[in-house]
């Protein structure tokens, strides 16, 4: 029996064709069979491993419940679709195979190494490449990197052309790695600025199991381990709150090591058991430095001024070279009460030297120095200086303290029926003893003739007149010709007068010239001396009745013999210019101020005196009065406008308000006018005497009530000028109407200039 099996689209393998496929399987001998029996759905299954041993099997339901394409599952049963995929025959007919795509990119090769078909202008053309060169010119000119200077003759010369350090050549072995590593030299930081520290430990956890060594930041701590354990560093804070000494505290203390002080140093008081300072014996050290102090077995020395000394004993027996200064407040030589000689700078002095003792000197103002020779009793021989080359022998010297007392004493507390010579100085030679200060001895008698040295006591005793301010008792006579000390000036005691105190204090009396000029001030007037000064035509008195006014606006006044009184109207502003010897005026055209010039000259050059008497009513206190002035002036010209000084002259102005206002001296220099404030303030209705001097050489002195309230020094006028002026002018403004009635009142007037 045979079976046969169509399988439909089957792909011809050598021609690709498609067409029904029929496989036709032949069938032999019956075997044992199918078992009988089953049902529908079971499938035929072997039993066991017995042959031809089968048995009908349902499968469970789920068993194969779902494929996947090109599987499918219907009722149980399995199929396969295989109309979507090519034969054999097609695929190698219409595909490459898979090895013979190796020369071909991939979509994502190519996207990434060239530029796509569709934009051309993306390509490089072959001018863009010129810049570039070939691979094969690049291996044959240029050296590789990877070959680590290896294609040179000398890769170290071509290092050290190229400036590269050791590190061109290092491995990685070399250097540490960030990651960590450890250190087998020294390790230095960069020094800290004000922008970042110089090493930094960032804030974690404490690690579980450190090592010795290690250092960690908890962020709120800094450890370490050490000896395995963990230690916390200690904030300088925290250790200086609990008392400890930082290192910056220790800076004013000296460390045990040595160290120089700068301030006193004070060792402990001694004690019984023990010294405030120990130097310890040794030997002297081989390059001492000034200041060192040391001690051996035999001495105390001490490096002073790049020189060693020995320091004394007073127990032991030295022998003292050099000179010795004692300058401590007491000095005793020779205490024992034992019999002892002292010889202080004795023995015969070499011919042509100079031996000087001092004793005591060396005082300063205020200081007492006291000295003794010799005991009070008992005999006491005394030899000071016994050396016989020159030498200088100081007891007790240098300044002694301002207040304090020195004493020397040498050869005292002698005792009853002992004898003490002192011998100071030598009887040959040249022997010169000075004493200063105070020196007492033994006062002698009255009237004792002998060299014995004279104490005050003994001066004073013998009753002789002191020379500075002597004071006689009986009749004192004076030698012919004894002068004196003249008496100051004025002197009105009953010392005596000198005959040139007598000249000074009574004057000559003034000839008629110098009465006339009053150019002296050392003479006295005789009455017939007066009259020349009285009479002298260098005297002007202004004749008032004389005055010329002008008067702009309302003002009301006259002009007297002696007076000119003026009242300002109070409905407008106004003005008053009263003068004498004016060019307009028809009595006294000219004036003759001096003998030695025209006419019409005023000669500044000589000295003057202008004199007067003025009341002021009202506006030195009407507070709103500061538009109204009064004024005098000398020297001005007729033309001139009312108000200040433009040319050579003088005078003085005031203008009213409220108290205190104060007069005004002016004066002017032919360049410039100069204004001087006073120290004087008119009061209303209480006249005033003043006064201008001139000296004729550029100074002046303005007196009110005979006191100077301004003085001008190199700035009053000098010289003569051509001009014809009103020596004597008076000025009365108001620049507005006035706020009441305001008067002024000049009386008298003198000029005095002095030819």
């Amino acid at each position: 029996m045979a079976l046969t099996i169509t399988i439909p689209g089957a792909v011809e393998t050598t021609t690709g064709s498609t067409a029904p496929a029929v496989l036709t399987v032949g069938v032999g001998a019956p075997g044992q069979g199918v078992p009988s029996g089953g049902s529908t759905g079971q499938y035929l299954v072997k039993a066991s491993a017995t042959s031809y041993d089968t048995a009908w099997l349902t499968l469970p339901a789920n068993y194969i419940t779902s494929v996947t394409a090109p599987l499918a599952v219907t009722a149980g049963n399995l199929a396969v679709d295989l109309s979507a995929y090519l034969t054999t025959a097609t695929a190698a007919s219409t595909y490459q195979t898979i090895a013979g795509m190796s020369s071909y990119l991939t979509t994502a090769d190519a996207a990434t190494t060239y530029y796509l078909q569709t934009n051309p202008s993306g390509f490089i053309t072959s001018a863009a490449l010129s810049p570039y060169i070939t691979t094969a010119t690049a291996n044959s000119t240029f050296l590789a990197k990877s070959n680590n200077l290896s294609d040179l003759a000398s890769a170290s010369t071509a290092r050290t052309n190229l400036g590269l350090g050791t590190m061109a050549t290092a491995t990685a072995s070399d250097y540490a790695a960030l990651a960590g590593a450890t250190f087998t030299g020294e390790v230095s930081t960069p020094a800290s600025t004000t922008g970042t520290a110089g090493f930094s430990i960032l804030p974690g956890t404490a690690p579980t199991s450190p090592t010795n060594g290690e250092f960690w930041n908890t962020g709120s701590d800094l450890q370490v381990r050490l000896g395995g354990v963990t230690e916390t560093l200690a904030e300088q804070s925290w250790v200086t709150s609990q008392g400890y000494l930082t290192s910056s505290a220790l800076t004013p203390y000296a460390p045990l090591a040595g160290a120089t002080f700068t301030g006193l140093v004070g060792t402990v008081a001694s004690t019984t058991a023990t010294a405030g300072l120990n130097v310890p014996h040794g030997v002297a050290p081989t390059s001492p430095v000034n200041g060192d102090i040391w001690s051996t077995t035999t001495a105390l020395f001490a490096r002073i001024n790049a020189s060693t000394k020995q320091l004394m004993t007073l127990s032991d027996t030295q022998t003292v070279s050099g000179s010795i200064t004692f300058s401590n407040a007491s000095q005793t030589l020779g205490s024992s009460t034992a019999t002892g000689t002292i010889n202080v700078a004795s023995g015969a002095t070499i011919s042509g030297s100079t031996k000087t003792l001092n004793i005591g000197t060396g005082g300063v103002s205020g200081s007492t120095t006291t000295t003794t020779v010799g005991p009070v009793l008992g005999a006491s021989t005394t030899t000071i200086g016994a050396t016989t080359a020159a030498s200088t022998l100081n007891l007790a010297t240098g300044a002694t303290l301002t207040a304090t007392t020195k004493a020397v004493n040498i050869g005292t507390n002698g005792v009853s029926g002992s004898t003490t010579n002192i011998a100071i100085g030598s009887t040959t030679g040249t022997s010169t003893t000075t004493l200063q200060g105070t020196t007492n001895g033994v006062t002698a008698a009255v009237d004792t003739n002998t060299t014995q040295i004279a104490t005050t006591a003994y001066v004073v005793g013998q009753g002789y007149a002191k020379l500075a301010s002597p004071t006689f008792s009986g009749t004192p006579s004076l030698p012919t010709g004894t002068t004196a000390i003249t008496q100051t000036a004025g002197n009105n005691t009953t010392a005596l007068a000198t005959t040139a105190f007598v000249t000074a204090a009574v004057p000559a009396f003034a000839t008629n010239a110098q009465a006339k000029s009053a150019t002296s001030i050392t003479v006295a007037m005789t009455p017939m001396a007066n009259r020349w000064a009285t009479n002298s035509q260098n005297v002007v008195k202004p004749f008032r009745a004389n005055f010329t006014s002008t008067i702009t606006g309302t003002i009301t006044g006259y002009n007297s013999q002696i007076s000119s009184w003026f009242r300002l109207g109070t409905a407008a502003a106004c003005s008053l210019k009263n003068r004498n010897y004016g060019s307009t005026q028809t009595d006294q055209t000219y004036f003759f101020e001096t003998k030695n010039n025209p006419a019409s000259y005023q000669n500044f050059s000589k000295p003057r005196l202008l004199s007067g008497r003025t009341f002021l009513n009202a506006f030195p206190t009407i507070a709103s009065a500061t538009m109204v002035t009064w004024a005098f002036y000398h020297g001005k010209a007729e033309g001139d406008s009312l108000g200040d000084l433009t040319r050579r002259g003088m005078g003085w102005k005031y203008t009213g308000g409220t108290a205190p206002q104060y007069i005004v001296f002016q004066i002017h220099d032919g360049t410039t006018l100069t204004n001087i404030t006073t120290t004087y303030s008119p009061t209303t209705l209480v006249g005033f005497d003043w006064d201008i001097e001139s000296d004729g050489a550029g100074n002046a002195v303005m007196y009110i009530n005979g006191s100077a309230v301004a003085t001008a020094t190199g700035t009053a006028p000098t010289g003569a000028v051509s001009l014809t002026p009103t020596i004597w002018q008076e000025e009365f403004v108001a620049s507005s109407a006035p706020p009441g009635n305001c008067d002024a009142c000049h009386s008298r007037g003198t000029i005095t200039i002095i030819d």
